[in-house]
């Protein structure tokens, strides 16, 4: 088999070595870490197909899913979630569906690693970081109403009107008045 392939799994190796590094921090010494590498780098060169690569590195891809996600942690994909939700919060066709598909994961299953990992739903996640939003730009004199319900992913600015009453205590109208008196 060509020297080529066996260096691209090599390095598909390391990275997810140094995933697993990352999600599942080890005590051991770092002269133990590398013997480990240079081990399985050994183990890789040994393989004569590209389907043994690829069955070897599939089976390690899957442990660290399965570990990480027995962890009751997905830091990588829910972090990935609210940094999507953070750049993306405007979008107002931004749903679990696409999230789902940002991260390459089951809606179902995104949306239960997210409520396990965060304490709350993708919807709720979402729909108080747009409140904050709609918060900070409520200061601006300037904004009206629906174009700040524009502005935080609701085309609807009625039903913006109900959630943030329902969600902040008080209508948009106070909110801003209060604002503006402090």
């Amino acid at each position: 088999m060509d020297s080529n392939v066996h260096y691209l799994y090599a390095t598909l190796d390391r990275s997810l070595s140094k995933a697993g590094k990352y999600l599942f921090p080890s005590h051991k010494e770092e002269e133990a870490l590398v013997a480990e590498e240079k081990s399985r780098i050994e183990y890789l060169e040994q393989l004569e197909t590209c389907e043994e690569l690829h069955n070897c590195l599939s089976k390690r891809l899957r442990n660290l899913y399965r570990r990480e996600s027995q962890s009751g942690k997905n830091p990588y994909a829910v972090q990935k979630v609210i940094g999507y939700i953070h750049k993306n919060y405007a979008d107002s066709s931004l749903s679990v569906r696409v999230l789902a598909e940002h991260v390459g994961l089951a809606p179902t299953y995104l949306s239960n690693l997210f409520k396990k990992s965060q304490g709350l739903t993708i919807s709720q996640y979402l729909a108080d970081y747009r409140m904050e939003q709609a918060k900070r730009l409520l200061r601006d004199p300037q904004l009206k109403f629906y174009e700040v319900a524009n502005l935080v992913g609701y085309e609807d600015s009625n039903y913006f009107a109900r959630i943030f009453k329902k969600q902040v205590g008080c209508t948009l109208s106070e909110y801003k008045e209060r604002q503006l008196l402090k």
